[in-house]
């Protein structure tokens, strides 16, 4: 790693980058690419655990920091500099440290120009030395590279204690990662040959490899332990004025077929404001990406609206360039930029047409979609007061606040909106939800200080835990819940001490209880312990026990490591106490991975699980060990010569690059290709009746370029004939994209017309000769439940309407039946619930109940009577 900023441009923007492993950056216009393994588990799938991230930037094009120009393993890392010292986080966020404020004193905590919340906090230990503490209870510890201004992250910490270690080789100029290991074993190692790089996973026991190949400093290549064919990466190099030039991506392949193209502009490009260590910044114009049929590829292009951008160019107010600083935060007037994508198939129709646009501190603000004649439109509010410069907003002033959605009709008046809104902290807790229905979450949290005989003092005198949550149901038109419970569930905390001395303690919940609060009744109460004896199972969950109307039902949970295995059985405990009442059930996983090696139902079944280098599944055996045993399996193909040799390229009219070839427990195969996205194409089935050795073609399905099935084919094959009975389904759809039309096999059109904004659907049916079906026409609520169904017949005549009356959780307490020959007569059927959801009583339209009681031990849907009870007759 470099010994400054990798990218001379420091942007809040880049700290939207999500899981997308390549798509276009919409705020800043350029592609990212970033590639993901699977998590590291550490310490027996104890924790800490470890995501290993690569992520490529052009604006670092210029380095290489051992993965090829522009690509970096994301790990956390500061850099203190007298100019622009900086915290880069494994997520990818980057912030800028406010040198001035910060206590750069042993025990002294840093400031940030760029990060508000008070959910990490970072501390100098030493002049070697810096922790960082996590709202989630994770520490982080950061030493100093050689004798670098760097401090790379080498000890990762649970919050029970439990550690990660990270080795690095360093340079002047760069830090390697060369080996991470757990308080037992490497987990993975990384070794370095030419301009390569090898990433073995799991060295000493199951080893698979990750390669990257490099190509003139530019990674050319990944490949994958098993899969024959890597991922392709291509490039070129644009200017950015001043005389320098970096990389930026031309091209992606993947091993299963897919493909991105990308295609930048040098003419209309971002605008660097003065001072900025480039004059222009190329973005993209347009993005192709094909799953390998070229019939449903998606063409993207984009827009810009103006010279504004997520530098701060075009803004009234002018600002002096600061390294490494987000400099639009500078900027304290109202600054909006926009971009306009447009989605389109391969035949050049306009599919989707989405306007984006942020404000000064890089917040989506708004987003309309609009598809034909419907638009959608999505306005976020935050906690941002506009006449405020950015050190005077508050801590929580970039979540959302307020999300509202309005739906239209283009070319009407008429629309929708629905909001939900959200409340916080300066820890970025949650403190409350108001959904669109009305219904209402409320969180309160524990002081950092602590609360007696409820929650210890907080060690990191943060405040993240949650005292209580709330649901208040919401109010029906008489003010009323509709019988709905307000409830209320509250927490209780202890304390276990931390595995390293002098750390922090770990705060573990002890005991959940559940109220009603409208009937001031408590529910049922469950009493949590946990491992306390130091080992490998400490802080460990090993009971529960749960009350229910004085009735205890505990659950017991017990850890074993056996053969690099770890097996937990789960015993629940009736609260007749006997044998029984008492089930039991084991799972055994493996240690590294955390994949199920096997697993024993509680009537003593066992299934067994086999798995390749890459976590796949290659065979399943069942009731293993019994006279019942049988197992299935599955070969893996991607790109080889069985795919060459046996995919249905004729029949789908492109090569499908995947195949899962599975063979049951009757020993009868069967074949699934997938296109590029990993999707099911084609589906093969072996004819061990009359071709034994030969695979037949039973499905194929067909997607647009949105990813939605279009058409869905089945064939039946027959003995004696060589061509099957084709039988084939097609969907369509509307401007919202939900499903308009599906046509069956049979010729049977079904047709359903959704309206958003009326919150109205009607659906019916179409047979070949074009007789219509009666007409289901259903009104719904925000919940998207519906409220109102009328029965229309064949000429538009009302049959019959049904009425849901709900309570404020969304329940049907009332069904009105109403015939259209006795509009004045509606058939009434009552249900009430209790606080868990279920009907206790049911009151059919002749008055008579319908009565169930459930087991007292229970919060489940386990009746134990069902009566029916006529009401007294009077006289």
């Amino acid at each position: 790693m470099p010994s400054s900023n990798s990218a001379e441009i420091h942007s809040q923007s880049n700290n939207f980058l999500g899981v997308v492993q390549s798509a276009v950056n919409d705020r800043t216009g350029q592609f990212n690419l970033s590639i993901s393994l699977p998590s590291l588990l550490a310490n027996n799938l104890a924790g800490p655990a470890l995501q290993l991230n690569w992520a490529f930037n052009s604006l670092a094009s210029q380095s290489d920091l051992g993965y090829g120009l522009g690509w970096s393993l994301l790990m956390t890392r500061l850099v203190v500099d007298q100019v622009a010292s900086s915290l880069q986080l494994r997520t990818g966020e980057n912030f800028a440290v406010d040198n001035k404020k910060s206590d750069w004193s042993n025990g002294g905590t840093l400031v940030f120009h760029d990060y508000k919340l008070k959910a990490m906090q970072v501390t100098r230990l030493n002049a070697r030395q810096y922790r960082i503490y996590h709202k989630n209870g994770e520490t982080e510890i950061l030493t100093q590279a050689g004798r670098s201004n760097r401090y790379v992250l080498t000890e990762l910490r649970s919050p029970e204690g439990r550690r990660l270690h990270l080795q690095w080789r360093s340079t002047r100029q760069s830090d390697f990662l060369a080996e991470v290991r757990d308080e037992q074993r490497p987990l993975v190692r990384f070794e370095r040959s030419g301009g390569d790089v090898s990433v073995r996973l799991d060295p000493d026991d199951r080893p698979s490899t990750v390669r990257f190949r490099t190509n003139n400093q530019r990674l050319s290549s990944v490949q994958v332990s098993l899969i024959d064919k890597p991922f392709h990466f291509a490039y070129r190099r644009l200017s950015v004025g001043n005389g320098t030039q970096l990389l930026f991506p031309r091209s992606v392949k993947g091993p299963l077929g897919a493909s991105d193209t990308i295609h930048w502009s040098t003419r209309q490009t971002h605008r660097v404001p003065r001072g900025g260590p480039f004059e222009y910044l190329p973005r993209v114009t347009s993005w192709t990406h094909s799953t390998g049929d070229p019939a449903n590829a998606l063409h993207r292009t984009y827009r810009w609206i103006g010279q504004t951008n997520f530098l701060g160019y075009g803004s009234i107010g002018r600002f002096d360039w600061v390294t490494g600083r987000d400099n639009l935060y500078q900027v304290n007037k109202e600054y909006r930029y926009s971009v306009i994508e447009t989605q389109k198939d391969h035949q050049g129709q306009t599919l989707t047409t989405i306007t984006r646009q942020w404000d000064r501190f890089h917040l989506l603000t708004r987003e309309t979609t609009v598809m034909g004649r419907f638009e959608v439109e999505t306005a976020n509010t935050y906690g941002i007061d506009p006449d405020k410069t950015w050190e005077q907003q508050s801590a929580a002033s970039q979540l959302p606040h307020a999300v509202s959605t309005t739906y239209r009709h283009l070319g009407s008046d008429e629309s929708r909106t629905e909001t939900t809104t959200y409340r916080y902290d300066d820890y970025g807790n949650l403190l409350s939800t108001t959904l669109p229905t009305g219904v209402c979450e409320v969180y309160s949290y524990y002081p950092a200080s602590g609360v007696v005989d409820e929650c210890p003092p907080d060690s990191t005198v943060m405040v993240r835990h949650m005292a209580s949550k709330t649901v208040t149901p919401a109010k029906l038109a008489d003010g009323s819940h509709g019988g709905a419970p307000i409830l209320r569930t509250r927490y209780r905390y202890e304390q276990l001490p931390s595995l390293i001395a002098d750390e922090p303690a770990h705060t573990v919940v002890v005991s959940e209880a559940l109220e009603d609060l409208s009937a001031g009744k408590l529910l049922e109460h469950t009493v949590q312990a946990y491992q306390r004896t130091v080992g490998p199972h400490y802080g460990e969950l090993i009971r529960a026990s749960t009350t229910l109307n004085g009735i205890t039902t505990t659950t017991e949970y017990h850890h074993v490591l056996d053969q690099g295995l770890l097996s937990t059985t789960t015993v629940v405990q009736g609260f007749e106490g006997d044998a029984v009442n008492r089930s039991s059930s084991r799972q055994a996983r493996c240690r590294l991975s955390g994949l199920t090696a096997w697993e024993e139902s509680a009537a003593g079944s066992r299934t067994c699980y086999h798995y390749d280098l890459l976590g796949r599944i290659i065979a399943t055996v069942l009731a293993a060990d019994s006279d019942y045993q049988a197992s299935r399996s599955c070969d893996y193909h991607l790109d080889d010569t069985f795919v060459h040799a046996n995919a249905p390229q004729e029949i789908l009219g492109y090569l499908p690059r995947a195949c899962l070839e599975e063979t049951d427990t009757t020993g009868q195969r069967r074949r699934t290709w997938l296109d590029g996205a990993g999707r099911a194409v084609a589906v093969q089935l072996e004819d061990r009746d009359e071709a034994p050795g030969e695979f037949r073609l039973v499905g194929c399905t067909q997607f647009d370029a949105l990813g939605r099935t279009t058409v869905t084919t089945e064939f039946d094959w027959f003995p004696g004939q060589s061509q099957p009975l084709k039988l084939t389904g097609k969907t369509s759809y509307d401007a919202s994209g939900q499903i308009y039309t599906h046509t069956a096999p049979t010729g049977l059109l079904s047709i359903t017309c959704q309206d958003p904004i009326a919150m109205r659907s009607e659906h019916w049916q179409q047979g070949p000769s074009g007789q219509t079906s009666a007409k289901q026409v259903t009104s719904v609520n925000l919940a998207g439940s519906p409220v109102r169904q009328d029965l229309l017949d064949q000429q538009g005549r009302l049959v019959r309407t049904t009425r849901f009356v709900r309570d404020g959780l969304d329940r049907i307490i009332e069904e009105h039946l109403l015939a259209s020959d006795q509009p004045n007569s509606p058939r009434i059927t009552r249900r009430r619930y209790d606080a868990y959801g279920r009907i206790e009583r049911l009151t059919r339209e002749d008055g008579a109940h319908i009565v169930t009681t459930y087991a007292a031990h229970s919060d489940g849907p386990h009746p134990t009577s069902v009566s029916l009870q006529y009401p007294e007759a009077k006289g």
